[in-house]
């Protein structure tokens, strides 16, 4: 807990208040364009709406890491820590509570900005309705793989700039690469199963999950904290 604790502490930047204040209107704004867009199925709007929104929460989330750690390399921050005796592994520790704790964290104020953005156009119990707990399961995970995808590429980088790019046109060259598998191994699904769009077979038709890409998700999960750990473990820090 020591660790988090000191990680919130390191939160108190200006570049912090900035990132959060765009990740708010920017959440704000999507939610207000969805509700106002004209359409025969009002549920299938607002879960497009709500999903729109934690999707937004996900991409900037992932800025806001990859500069988050990028800051400790550019001020020297973890060097000077690990000098003084904070560990690579608490420094890693602390990092990765930060980001699930303010994954949930987020998530919750997206929720309550989707619910008073619902309210004000009239369709508050709809909006209930349409908040499920399998939904915010999946959710979290996509918003958590977000933000792991740019744990990974600002240790492997140690760039901020080419890590936003990168995280920035992953999900589209997956999407090209999920296209050219369907293509080149016709009634196979070897798509499903690259990161983003595993996640995209999380939630089934009917709302249930599927805990078979649940899974997986998971499993990518595992993987990029277990690389960017190896990346911070095993380099030197400059």
């Amino acid at each position: 807990m020591k660790a988090l604790q000191i990680e919130f502490i390191k939160l108190f930047r200006p570049s912090t208040y900035v990132i959060l204040a765009i990740l708010l209107l920017v959440v704000f704004i999507r939610g207000e364009f969805g509700m106002h867009l004209v359409s025969p199925d009002l549920t299938g709007m607002l879960k497009s709406t709500d999903a729109g929104m934690a999707d937004m929460i996900g991409f900037i989330f992932s800025i806001f890491v990859i500069m988050n750690i990028g800051q400790e390399y550019t001020e020297n921050t973890l060097r000077r820590s690990i000098i003084e005796g904070y560990t690579r592994g608490k420094f890693f520790i602390g990092k990765i509570l930060l980001v699930i704790v303010a994954a949930v964290l987020l998530l919750l104020v997206q929720k309550l900005i989707f619910l008073a953005l619902a309210a004000s156009a009239g369709y508050t119990k709809e909006a209930f309705d349409c908040l499920t707990v399998s939904g915010a399961v999946y959710s979290l995970i996509r918003t958590i793989l977000y933000a792991l995808l740019g744990f990974f590429l600002i240790f492997l980088t140690r760039s901020v700039a080419i890590s936003i790019i990168i995280s920035f046109v992953w999900t589209s060259v997956e999407g090209l690469l999920s296209i050219y598998l369907k293509f080149k191994y016709p009634g196979s699904d070897w798509g499903s199963y690259l990161p983003f769009s595993s996640l995209a077979q999380i939630l089934a038709t009917d709302g249930t999950i599927a805990f078979q890409f649940v899974f997986i998700a998971l499993g990518y999960q595992v993987a990029l904290v277990a690389g960017s750990y190896g990346l911070l473990a095993t380099r030197d820090i400059k």
